[in-house]
């Protein structure tokens, strides 16, 4: 019940996407992505799609990182795998921050994400209530990730990968469990 009043919130939300070209690089596009979410704040993460593949023609991938703060930096490396293994790959942070900011930006976010005596998502206060708790924000943005990645024109229909390690992992087992196109979760 708690799910389907989440998704029914997600709903409202349109799916929007804001993807800003960063470069292309090995025969990879590459762009930031804020996409609309329900919840506190967007996904924001990087978009890398194949360059000049047919519509229905690549698998898609998302990867959830693990617990901590820190400025998430464009994987170039993920180039080789986008080309090689023809897919459309997103990696999203958790927290739902700006993208590519100046250092005090990063600072005051992570301030604001912690309580006086804890770190985010361990708040008793926040996670008194299921609505109120952090990893709410989380899991309603990996769900809006999922969403986005299946809207892709490139994406073949069917193959839909999830993954990451620590938090990440614990992400990967919410999208299998609340996305039933989820077709590999490697949490690790």
């Amino acid at each position: 019940a708690f799910w389907g009043k989440q998704r029914a919130i997600l709903a409202q939300v349109p799916l929007k996407a804001d993807l800003k070209p960063v470069k292309t690089a090995n025969g990879c596009r590459i762009f930031a992505a804020t996409i609309d979410c329900a919840g506190p704040r967007p996904v924001t993460g990087y978009l890398f799609i194949p360059e000049g593949v047919a519509p229905k023609s690549c698998r898609a991938r998302v990867a959830f990182q693990g617990y901590g703060f820190y400025k998430q930096g464009c994987p170039e490396w993920a180039t080789w795998g986008c080309v090689a293994n023809k897919e459309i790959f997103l990696e999203i942070n958790a927290h739902g921050y700006e993208l590519d900011r100046e250092p005090e930006y990063y600072k005051d976010f992570e301030k604001g994400i912690r309580t006086e005596k804890y770190s985010y998502a361990f708040s008793p206060e926040e996670n008194a209530k299921p609505e109120t708790a952090y990893f709410r924000g989380m899991a309603l943005r990996v769900m809006r990730a999922l969403q986005y990645v299946k809207t892709r024109p490139e994406w073949n229909g069917t193959d839909l990968i999830v993954e990451g390690g620590s938090q990440g992992g614990l992400q990967t087992s919410w999208a299998a469990g609340l996305d039933p196109d989820v077709t590999l979760a490697r949490p690790s």
